[in-house]
C-alpha cells in the first residue's frame, strides 16, 4: 500500500513538473516570438525611413529646400504671390510640404518611430514650418482649408516633445 501511495505521489509530482515545463516552454516561445515581431517591425520602419531619408540628398530637393530657406518674405501676399500663385516657387514649397506631410502621416500612424526623424532631419522639420507657420496659419485663416501643412505641424510638435524629454533627462542626469 505504502508503495503505491509513493509511486502515485512521485507519478503526480512528474506530471505536475511536466505540465510547469510546457507552460514555461511556451511562454518562452510567446516572448521569443514577440521580440522576433519587433525586430521585424523596427527593421522595416528603419528601412522606409531610409527610403524616405533618401530623398533629403536628391540635389533638387536639397536646392529647392536651401532656396526656400534663403529667401526673405515680406507679408502672406508676398509669400502667396512666389509660392502659391508662381509655379516654380509653389513647385519647391509643395514638393517639400508634401514631403514633410508624408512624414507626418506615418509618424502618426506609426510606422515610423519619431527618434529617427528626429535623429536625422529634426532641423529640416523645425526650420521649414518655423520660416513658414506664419503663411501657413494665414493661409488656412484665409482659405479656410485648416488641414493645410496639419501634418507637418504635428510632426514638428512631435519633435520638439522629444527633444524637451530629452532636455529634461540631461537636466535629471546631472543632478
Amino acid at each position: 500500500m505504502v508503495e503505491q501511495l509513493t509511486f502515485q505521489i512521485i507519478f503526480q509530482f512528474l506530471q505536475t513538473v511536466g505540465i510547469l515545463v510546457g507552460v514555461y516552454y511556451y511562454i518562452s516561445t510567446l516572448r521569443n516570438a514577440q521580440k522576433a515581431q519587433n525586430l521585424q517591425i523596427e527593421t522595416r520602419q528603419a528601412q522606409l525611413f531610409m527610403q524616405i531619408f533618401s530623398e533629403t540628398y536628391d540635389e533638387q530637393a536639397a536646392k529647392s529646400r536651401l532656396s526656400l530657406a534663403r529667401v526673405e518674405i515680406a507679408d502672406y501676399d508676398d509669400w502667396y504671390q512666389r509660392y502659391y500663385l508662381d509655379l516654380d516657387g509653389a513647385a519647391k514649397f509643395n514638393t517639400m510640404a508634401i514631403y514633410l506631410e508624408g512624414i507626418g502621416v506615418l509618424v502618426k500612424r506609426k510606422l515610423i518611430d519619431p527618434s529617427l526623424v528626429d535623429d536625422l532631419i529634426s532641423t529640416s522639420v523645425l526650420s521649414f514650418l518655423d520660416g513658414a507657420k506664419g503663411f501657413v496659419y494665414e493661409h488656412r485663416r484665409r482659405t479656410n482649408d485648416h488641414d493645410y501643412c496639419e501634418w507637418v505641424e504635428y510632426l514638428a510638435e512631435e519633435i520638439r516633445a522629444l527633444r524637451a524629454r530629452r532636455d529634461q533627462e540631461r537636466i535629471e542626469l546631472k543632478t
